[in-house]
């Protein structure tokens, strides 16, 4: 036997081990996670709030996140300023910027917009962002082949100017215009799209002549716009500063030219619109940023950069004002095709459509009005005709008091709904046949259709009401003069049969399978099944109140066994309800009465077949009904809401049997405690397990929480969540009743279980066939896998416990060893077991 002194050393060098293992398998995940995250570095050649800049980065970023949502991004966002900062010394200054921020950041993949951003991105490849693939946007095909010139790894979006729809329009506000007058300011962008802009026009028109306004001041611009001959139009293309380096911004220089300006004005990009200018075929900041984030996103998946070619920018868009355009008399309808028109003028429909739709339906009820005037003139002559014989009158009065009789028959006795005959009709005819046919037995059969909330919850409850309608119609189709149909009430009908036994059950089974075929209604497809409690008269009652009530007990009992079934009414049910009742009644004395008691029953471990824990048992004596079963109870009391304070008590006191062990010297036998679903939706579940845990001075690992699958089943969301703060603090989480249920390995896989426990139903049987055998094999082997200790409840046999050992099973609990047991017994056991005790480290 070892002392105390080496046992502790030894369980201090194994906890040791385990924090570490823990930490190294920790960190190794985060790093996981680090390594799936794309750094992404989006350099931008202009400044934030810069239109052309912000559409495209916005689009970037909201497209590829929207392509690929199972990739993780980190985005980097610079912006050069080039065009308030035009210097060797800002680009610099950059290049120091990211050196220091990302010097030892690993990027992904370079984003440069525009040229000077790509071209940053390019000189300073060797130093800084060597390797590092890169996407652009924005450059033209001139200014691509140059920058990249001797380069790998680059691909991106080519700006491709789309004059001929501009054109196109510029001729229908001048057939005779044969000049184009181009501003533009004289950076990189600026230079290259002009170029680009005559080479264009050459190749759509070599009529026309485009003409480049040299560097001015912008008041020398607005003077040179203002006596244009007038078979020319001017067209913007980019324009930050002027020759004196004024920075003039794009909506205050397009305001300006529009104004002073003789001539039509049409713009190369969007960012112009809105300001005077007429527009025309625009370039995109937003398309721009899509397109990179396509080619961004076939680099993430896995494609190389070499094998992804630059593309251009599609087709552009047309995009003209309307109050620019209007100017000029514009037939719209010969614009391009698909032309957008901003601030076109709503009609009075678009404009006001609550007005235009009031004024319709004024006009609509005056036509309604004129021709019910007609109608009740002419009515009123034939009335006045009829007063000509006041036995006509009469007897019209006599036929609308009839009808109105009629009328309030259907309005009492029929369903408004299904138009079946409702519940009074129903106790009605009841009453008439106990009244008049005695003799003679009849059926009254109350159904519910399964499921029908889900319906109702998932397609509506106007769909509900039609499908409602459509089950009227198939039972309608079985009534006859034997088998009425009713409606009593939401998804409730009744049938009553009058007939024999035997035809009551012919006629059951035809009810039954009427609605095996599914229904289709709007396209869709429902299989539904029904649950029907049958009251047979005079054996099942003899009175209208006790037939409901006891067709109405036999439906629930149907529902009890599984739906989609029928279910005659016995003595046996109704004692059933009378005993549940009872419980109902004595359970909410019980804790006040102190009634309930813990029995502990042992668990032993196959290695040494000592005890290793014991799991917390209640049991009831009740003053009135003696000793109830827990399996008559627990299920009324979760109904009832009472297995919230029983959950309660249960747990206190298993703590307190706990710590009890502990000051006897028995400091490592764990306690295992019964949840239920009730107990695991409270909102103060979790509080309340640490709190009295806390309070009894335990160690976490100490106690152990036993759920069901049916717990993870129902709320497997909400459980995650609280199981997880309890298993951080070190309570052990056991998956009770193991293969029972849909024993799902997804709970084994994401829900932090300790422990696995076998069901009784597999130790049964494991020495009767060899596929039981295998299955609690097969099970033992993937929980160790998944490092999940294994017990098996229900041992009764030596041959069990044998073939359980066999397979390395942990853990054992049943009767082989022993039955629950009081407290006390619980510690003789721990004695005569030879449990090892540390008197010293108890509490006192």
């Amino acid at each position: 036997m070892l002392s105390n002194r080496p046992r502790v050393a030894l369980l201090i060098i194994v906890m040791m081990a385990l924090i570490v293992s823990q930490f190294e398998n920790s960190y190794s995940l985060s790093q996981s996670k680090v390594e799936q995250e794309k750094h992404v570095l989006v350099l931008n050649s202009y400044h934030r709030g810069f239109k052309w800049t912000d559409d495209t980065v916005t689009s970037f970023l909201e497209t590829i996140e929207s392509l690929s949502p199972e990739h993780k991004y980190a985005f980097y966002i610079e912006y050069l300023d080039w065009k308030k900062y035009p210097t060797q010394k800002n680009v610099e200054n950059m290049y120091a910027n990211l050196r220091y921020k990302y010097g030892s950041k690993p990027i992904d993949l370079i984003v440069a917009t525009d040229d000077k951003a790509l071209e940053l991105a390019i000189d300073y490849r060797e130093e800084q962002f060597k390797n590092i693939p890169i996407v652009f946007t924005g450059v033209s095909h001139d200014s691509f082949k140059l920058l990249s010139d001797n380069q790998e790894n680059i691909t991106g979006v080519i700006e491709n100017i789309d004059l001929e729809p501009t054109i196109q329009i510029a001729k229908l506000l001048n057939p005779e215009f044969n000049k184009i007058y181009t501003i533009h300011d004289f950076t990189e962008s600026g230079i290259a799209m002009n170029k680009e802009v005559a080479s264009t026009v050459k190749t759509i028109d070599s009529n026309l002549n485009c003409i480049a306004l040299p560097p001015m001041a912008v008041d020398d611009i607005i003077a040179s716009v203002k006596g244009l001959p007038n078979d020319s139009v001017v067209l913007i293309t980019t324009f930050y500063r002027d020759a004196q380096g004024l920075i003039v911004e794009n909506s205050e220089f397009a305001s300006l030219i529009s104004k002073y300006c003789n001539v039509p004005v049409f713009s190369l990009y969007d960012f112009y619109l809105g300001y005077g200018v007429i527009g025309g075929a625009v370039l995109q900041g937003s398309k721009q940023g899509e397109l990179a984030a396509k080619l961004a996103n076939d680099y993430f998946d896995n494609k190389e950069l070499k094998n992804i070619t630059p593309v251009l920018h599609p087709k552009t868009e047309v995009i003209v004002d309307y109050d620019e355009i209007i100017k000029y008399n514009v037939d719209i309808d010969k614009l391009p095709k698909d032309t957008v028109i901003l601030n076109k003028p709503l009609s009075f429909r678009e404009s006001n459509p609550e007005a235009y739709y009031l004024v319709m339906t004024v006009i609509f009820l005056l036509i309604i009005l004129v021709l019910s005037l007609i109608y009740y003139t002419r009515r009123l002559i034939r009335t006045k005709r009829q007063l000509e014989s006041q036995n006509e009158e009469l007897h019209d009065l006599y036929e609308q008091i009839y009808n109105s009789e009629e009328e309030l028959k259907k309005l009492v006795y029929f369903d408004s709904l299904t138009k079946l005959p409702n519940r009074i009709a129903l106790t009605n005819d009841i009453q008439e046949h106990v009244k008049q046919q005695e003799a003679i037995t009849a059926a009254l059969m109350i159904i519910d259709i399964d499921n029908f909330k889900y319906i109702n919850d998932t397609l509506g409850h106007h769909f509900g009401d039609e499908f409602l309608i459509e089950i009227a119609k198939i039972f309608l189709n079985l009534s006859s003069q034997a088998i009425r149909v009713y409606r009593i009430g939401g998804d409730e009908f009744a049938f009553l049969v009058t007939a024999s036994t035997q035809q009551i059950e012919i006629a059951a089974q035809e009810i039954m399978n009427c609605v095996h075929k599914p229904i289709f209604m709007d396209k869709i497809k429902i299989h539904t099944t029904l649950s029907m409690g049958i009251a047979v008269y005079p054996f099942a009652g003899k009175t209208v109140q006790q037939l409901l009530k006891n067709a109405d007990i036999a439906m629930y009992e149907a529902k009890q066994r599984g739906k989609e079934r029928y279910v005659f009414f016995d003595d046996v049910m109704n004692y059933r309800i009378i005993e549940k009742t009872k419980i109902e009644h004595n359970l909410q004395f019980a804790l006040d009465n102190k009634e309930f008691m813990l029995y502990f029953q042992p668990q032993y471990k196959t290695s040494n077949d000592k005890i290793s824990g014991f799991e917390a048992l209640i049991r009831w004596k009740s003053r009135e009904l003696g000793m109830v079963p827990p399996n008559d109870f627990i299920k009324i009391a979760e109904e009832s809401q009472k297995i919230v304070a029983i959950g309660k008590w249960v747990f206190v006191n298993s703590c307190d049997f706990a710590s009890k062990l502990i000051r006897r010297g028995y400091k490592d036998i764990k306690v295992s405690v019964n949840i239920s679903i009730v107990q695991l939706i409270q909102d103060d579940f979790t509080d309340f397990i640490l709190a009295t845990i806390e309070s009894k001075n335990l160690d976490f690992k100490l106690i152990e929480l036993e759920i069901t699958e049916t717990v993870l089943i129902r709320s497997v969301q909400e459980a995650y969540t609280k199981l997880e703060a309890l298993r951080s603090k070190g309570v052990s989480i056991s998956l009770d009743d193991f293969g029972t249920g849909y024993s799902s390995l997804s709970y084994l896989q994401n829900l932090p279980i300790t422990t696995l426990k076998m069901d009784r139903a597999f130790v049964e049987d494991i020495t009767k066939n060899t596929i039981t055998e295998n299955l609690a094999s097969f099970i033992i082997s993937m929980a160790h896998k998944l490092d999940l200790e294994v017990i098996a409840e229900g041992v009764e046999t030596k041959l069990q416990l044998d073939i359980l050992k066999k397979y390395n099973c942990d853990k054992v609990q049943g009767y082989y060893y022993s039955k629950p047991v009081p407290e006390e017994q619980a510690f003789l056991l721990l004695e005569s077991k030879g449990v090892d005790r540390n008197l010293q480290d108890g509490y006192n």
